[in-house]
């Protein structure tokens, strides 16, 4: 029974495979125009058409260049009025210069960063001190525990 459902279910999947993979013909519905018998009358239809065409894509350049110069135009407009609002803007607003650095006229003054980074520094040492110090006792706790360890062992 489950030989036959596996069989059945193999052949329907080659049929889908096979279905896919050939082509179907099929015609578009597309007017190739009169069907000439005469080589001239089709070489004048042809001529007509090519015409045709060359007419339309001209006067589809003609509205892509008016297009074009329309957006030209406007941003030229665009860019005056922001050129004209600038200059109005500048007018208006008066930018001062910045002035130069300020001196010291008190000598103690200058002094201020060096006392912070002496007193940094000194921290610094202190806390490098204190580590130090704190790493020798734990060396020292470690030996007194492996003294400690021989000792109840008895070694």
């Amino acid at each position: 029974m489950n030989h036959r459902r596996n069989r059945s279910r193999l052949l329907g999947g080659a049929a889908f495979l096979i279905t896919l993979s050939m082509s179907i013909p099929a015609s578009a519905a597309v007017s190739k125009g009169e069907n000439y018998t005469n080589a001239a009358a089709a070489e004048q239809q042809r001529l007509f058409l090519f015409d045709q065409a060359e007419r339309s894509y001209q006067k589809q350049l003609q509205v892509g260049r008016e297009r074009y110069e329309e957006k030209q135009t406007n941003r030229a407009k665009v860019i005056a009025a922001m050129a004209s609002e600038l200059q109005a803007r500048q007018q208006v607003v008066v930018i001062e210069p910045v002035p130069g650095p300020v001196t010291n006229a008190n000598p103690e003054q200058g002094l201020v960063p060096a006392r912070t980074s002496l007193a940094g520094a000194a921290l610094a040492i202190a806390l490098l001190g204190f580590g130090y110090y704190l790493w020798r006792q734990r060396g020292r706790n470690a030996q007194g525990a492996e003294i400690h360890l021989e000792r109840e062992s008895g070694g």
